[in-house]
C-alpha cells in the first residue's frame, strides 16, 4: 500500500517544499515577510531611518501587507487577548465594521498560524503552507482529470509558482481563496464521474462533503471578488462536465450510440449532488459572507458609485502588457533598485530619472507590478499549445459520428482552452468583458485583470495535458527514411511532429535572441540613435531610467534571460524525442520540472521582502506623546504638497490610535460622502479616505464634529485661534484643535434642523450649535430652530463593541 502511494507522497512533499526556494528566509529564518522597511519612506518613521540602518525599501509596492493586513491581524490578536469579538474597528474611518469585512481572514482555518506564531514569522509560514496547498490541490485536479503524475506535478508547480500567486502574496486572503479552486473543481469532476471513494463502489457523497468544505474554506478567506470568480468557474465547469459526461455515456461499451434520454435522470442526479455541494459550501461560508454582503451593499463602491463598463475596461491590461507573458520584467520591477551598466561595467543604483526626478527603482509599467503579474513561464505556454494541438488532432478519428465530435468538443481540454481564451479577453478589456459586467453584484469589482486567476489555472491544467501529449507522441514516432539536410538542421534531427517543430522554434528563437543581443552590443554605436528614440517614445520609460544606455542595459539582462529560457525550453522538448532515461524515468520529464522551477523562481526571486523584524518594534516619539492623552479623541493628518504620507493609511492601528482616515476595500459610502464635504476624496479609486491636503479643510467644523483633537503634519499651521502647537520633533508637528467637539454631546430639540439635503445643511448650519437630521425624522417640538450650546456627556465605558 505504501509502495503504491509513494509516488503521490513524493509529489506532495515536492510541492510542499518548493515554496521554500523563495520563502525559506521568512518562513524558517530570522527575517520577516512584512515590508516594515517601507514604513520608513514617510514620517514619522523617516527621521529614524539612518539611525536604524534602513535604506531603500526592498519592495515599497507591497506596503499593503503591513498597512492593511498586519494592522488587521494585530487588531484581531488584541481582541482575542482581551476576550472580545472584534465586530467593530474604532481606529480607522472614525469606526467601521471589522469582522464583517472579511479580508482579515479571521475565520479561515489556516489563519491559526497567526494565532500561534509571532506575527513577524507567521506571514512567512502562512505563505509557505498556503502555496504548498495550492500546488497540491492543482496536482489533485490534474490527476482527477486523468493527467499522468509528471504532468500533474508540472500543473502543481505552475499554479503555486505562477506570477498571479507570487505577486498576490501581498494579499494573503487572495492566495488563500485562490488555492481552493482546483480542489473544488476536482470534487466536481469526482461527483460527475461518481469516482469510488474507499472501495470500488461508485460514490458521490464523500466528494460532495469534501467539495462543500473546500468551498466553505474558500469563502472564509474573505475575498468576495475571489469567491465570485470561483463560483463562476465552478458553475461553468460543472455544467460543461454534466453535458460532456452525458455525451460520453451515450455510447455503449460495444460502440453503439445510446439514446440520450434514458441518461438524463443520471445527469439530474449528479446535478442535484453538485447543488448540494455548493449549498453546503455557501452555508459554511455564510457566517462570513452574510455580514460581508451587508457591508458591501452600503460601501462606497455600490449604487451610483459603481464604475461604468467603459471605466472598468479602462483598468484592464494595455495591449503592450502582452510582452510580459514572455519577459515579465520588461517594464521593470519595483524591487529592482539598480542595474548593471554594460558601458561602465558596474552596478549603478536607481537614483534619478531622465527628468532629474528622484526614483527608487526601475519600474515603468502602466499597470503596477502586482496587478500586472501574469507570468506563467515559457515551457508551460508551449505545453499548453501542444495540449490544444493534440486535442484538435483528435477530430480526424471522430469525423465518422456526430456524437463522437460532440463528446470531443465537450472534453475537459476544450473547457480549459475556452476558459483561457475568455480570461485573456477579459484581462485585456475586450468587449467580452461586457458579459461579465452584466452579471449581478460584479460592478463593484474594478479589476478585469483579476481574470489572470482562471487563466493561470487553465494554462497549468493544459500544460499537464501537454506533458502527456509529448509522451504519447514519443510513443508514436515513426522515423522518416529520407530527410533533407536543411530540415534535419531546422528540426534538430528530430522526426517531423508538432513537438519537434515547437522545439525547433523555441531553440532557434532563443538562440537568435541571444545572438541578436550580442550583436546589438557590439554594434551599439550604429543603433544608439534608434535605442534613444525608442527610449523617449515608450510611455513612462524616461520616468524610470536616467538615460537610454541604462534602459538598454536593463532590458539586455531580461531579454537575455528570455533567450536562455526559450533555448532551454527547446532543448527540453527536443530531448523528449530521445529514449534517454534516468532511473527508468524519461530524462526530459526531469529536465522539464527543473527548467520550470528555474524559470518561475527567477521571476519571483527578490520580489518579496525579507526584512529585519526588529523594525516592527520601533515606536516614533510622536506616538509616545499622543498616548499620554487618555481621553477619547481622534487625529487627522495634513499633508500638503512637498510632504510625505505622514502616519500613512492605517498606521495608527499599530498603536491603538483612532483616526478619521483609513485604507480598506470596503467602507461606508455615506462616510465617504461626509468626508467629501470636508475635502474632495480623490483617493477613493485606491480604497482610501485620504489625508487632508487643502488648507481650507482645517477650518471645517465637520472636522470638529468627528472629534479630531490633534492634527499631525510636517508643516506649520498659522492659525493660533483654532490650532495650538503642542508637540514638535525633527519629523512632525502636532497641533491641538481648540474647537473640537467631544465624542459624546447633546443639543436641545430646538436646535434640530430637518433637511432633505443633509450635505447642504451641513455646509449651512454650524454643527457646534445645530443637529442636522434627514427629512422624515420626527421632532418632539416644532417651530423655529435656534442655535444652542452643546453639553458634553460623560462616557463611562468604551470597548470595541460597546460605548
Amino acid at each position: 500500500m505504501i509502495r503504491r502511494r509513494l509516488p503521490t507522497l513524493t509529489a506532495a512533499l515536492i510541492l510542499l517544499l518548493l515554496p521554500l526556494v523563495l520563502f525559506a528566509p521568512v518562513a524558517l529564518g530570522s527575517r520577516t515577510l512584512l515590508p516594515a522597511d517601507a514604513l520608513f519612506l514617510d514620517e514619522p518613521y523617516r527621521a529614524a531611518a539612518d539611525e536604524l540602518g534602513v535604506g531603500v525599501p526592498q519592495n515599497p509596492l507591497l506596503t499593503d501587507l503591513i498597512l492593511e493586513n498586519y494592522a488587521w491581524k494585530r487588531f484581531l490578536l488584541e481582541a482575542i487577548r482581551n476576550r472580545e469579538l472584534p465586530l467593530w474597528d474604532p481606529y480607522v474611518f472614525s469606526g467601521h465594521p471589522f469582522l464583517a469585512n472579511g479580508q482579515h481572514s479571521a475565520l479561515y482555518p489556516l489563519s491559526v498560524v497567526f494565532y500561534l506564531l509571532p506575527l513577524w514569522r507567521a506571514y512567512g509560514v502562512f505563505t509557505w503552507l498556503q502555496l504548498g496547498l495550492a500546488g497540491w490541490w492543482a496536482y489533485l485536479l490534474a490527476r482527477t482529470l486523468g493527467v499522468r503524475r509528471p504532468g500533474a506535478l508540472v500543473t502543481g508547480i505552475i499554479f503555486q509558482f505562477s506570477g498571479f500567486i507570487l505577486v498576490s502574496v501581498v494579499h494573503p486572503m487572495i492566495i488563500a481563496g485562490a488555492s481552493w479552486l482546483p480542489f473544488i473543481l476536482a470534487m466536481v469532476e469526482r461527483v460527475v464521474r461518481q469516482r469510488p471513494a474507499l472501495g470500488s463502489r461508485p460514490a458521490s457523497l464523500p466528494w460532495v462533503l469534501l467539495g462543500g468544505v473546500g468551498l466553505g474554506c474558500q469563502m472564509l478567506a474573505g475575498h468576495a471578488e475571489n469567491t465570485y470568480f470561483v463560483l463562476l468557474v465552478t458553475a461553468a465547469f460543472a455544467a460543461w462536465r454534466l453535458v460532456g459526461k452525458a455525451a460520453e455515456d451515450a455510447k455503449s461499451a460495444k460502440g453503439t450510440e445510446k439514446p440520450l434520454r434514458p441518461l438524463c435522470p443520471l445527469r439530474f442526479k449528479a446535478a442535484a449532488w453538485l447543488a448540494l455541494m455548493v449549498t453546503l459550501g455557501l452555508a459554511l461560508g455564510a457566517v462570513q459572507f452574510v455580514p460581508l454582503y451587508e457591508v458591501a451593499s452600503s460601501s462606497f463602491r455600490s449604487g451610483e458609485a459603481a464604475a461604468s463598463l467603459a471605466q472598468v475596461r479602462g483598468w484592464a491590461y494595455p495591449p503592450r502588457r502582452l510582452i510580459t507573458f514572455a519577459v515579465p520584467n520588461f517594464f521593470g520591477n519595483p524591487a529592482h533598485h539598480s542595474t548593471f551598466d554594460l558601458f561602465r561595467w558596474r552596478t549603478v543604483p536607481a537614483t534619478v530619472n531622465a527628468h532629474g526626478e528622484p526614483i527608487l527603482s526601475h519600474d515603468w509599467g502602466i499597470k503596477n507590478y502586482v496587478e500586472g503579474g501574469a507570468y506563467l513561464g515559457l515551457l508551460p505556454l508551449l505545453l499548453a499549445v501542444l495540449a490544444i494541438l493534440s486535442w484538435a488532432s483528435g477530430f480526424r478519428s471522430r469525423l465518422s459520428g456526430s456524437r463522437s465530435i460532440i463528446r470531443h468538443l465537450l472534453s475537459v481540454r476544450s473547457f480549459f482552452t475556452l476558459l483561457s481564451l475568455f480570461s485573456l479577453g477579459c484581462i485585456f478589456g475586450t468587449p467580452l468583458y461586457a458579459l461579465v459586467y452584466a452579471l449581478p453584484y460584479i460592478r463593484q469589482s474594478h479589476s478585469p485583470f483579476r481574470w489572470v486567476f482562471p487563466l493561470t489555472l487553465s494554462i497549468a491544467v493544459l500544460a499537464g495535458f501537454g506533458m502527456d501529449a509529448v509522451r504519447q507522441s514519443r510513443l508514436q514516432i515513426r522515423e522518416s527514411g529520407l530527410q533533407s539536410r536543411i530540415r534535419n538542421l531546422l528540426l534538430l534531427k528530430a522526426p517531423p511532429s508538432p513537438v519537434s517543430v515547437l522545439a525547433a522554434l523555441a531553440f532557434w528563437g532563443g538562440l537568435a535572441t541571444l545572438i541578436g543581443l550580442v550583436l546589438s552590443r557590439i554594434f551599439f554605436a550604429q543603433i544608439e540613435p534608434l535605442v534613444e528614440r525608442a527610449f523617449w517614445s515608450l510611455a513612462l520609460a524616461p520616468e524610470a531610467f536616467p538615460d537610454h544606455r541604462t534602459f538598454y542595459s536593463y532590458e539586455f539582462k531580461w531579454i537575455g534571460l528570455f533567450g536562455l529560457l526559450l533555448t532551454g525550453t527547446g532543448i527540453v522538448l527536443r530531448v523528449s524525442r530521445c529514449p534517454i532515461f534516468l532511473r527508468r524515468r524519461p530524462v526530459w520529464e526531469v529536465l522539464a520540472v527543473a527548467l520550470l522551477v528555474v524559470d518561475l523562481a527567477s521571476f519571483g526571486t527578490g520580489f518579496h521582502p525579507a526584512v529585519d523584524p526588529t523594525l516592527l518594534d520601533y515606536t516614533p516619539p510622536v506616538v509616545e506623546f499622543l498616548r499620554q492623552d487618555t481621553s477619547l479623541w481622534r487625529y487627522a493628518t495634513f499633508t500638503p504638497s512637498g510632504t510625505t504620507k505622514t502616519m500613512n493609511a492605517n498606521v495608527g492601528m499599530f498603536y491603538d490610535l483612532q483616526t478619521v482616515a483609513g485604507y480598506d476595500s470596503l467602507f461606508s459610502r455615506r462616510y465617504a460622502e461626509y468626508m467629501g464635504l470636508i475635502e474632495e476624496q480623490d483617493e477613493l479609486p485606491y480604497n482610501r479616505i485620504a489625508s487632508f491636503s487643502d488648507w481650507s479643510s482645517l477650518d471645517s467644523p465637520l472636522l470638529d464634529l468627528l472629534n479630531v483633537k490633534y492634527i499631525i503634519t510636517e508643516v506649520e499651521i498659522p492659525n493660533p485661534a483654532k490650532y495650538r502647537l503642542v508637540y514638535q520633533d525633527e519629523a512632525v508637528r502636532v497641533y491641538e484643535n481648540l474647537t473640537v467637539l467631544p465624542r459624546a454631546f447633546t443639543l436641545p430639540a430646538t436646535a434640530a434642523v430637518v433637511s432633505a439635503d443633509v450635505a447642504e445643511a451641513l455646509r449651512t448650519y454650524d454643527p457646534h450649535q445645530y443637529v442636522i437630521l434627514e427629512a422624515g425624522c420626527w421632532l418632539p417640538e416644532a417651530g423655529n430652530q435656534q442655535p444652542a450650546t452643546s453639553n458634553q456627556q460623560r462616557v463611562t465605558g468604551y470597548t470595541l463593541n460597546e460605548v
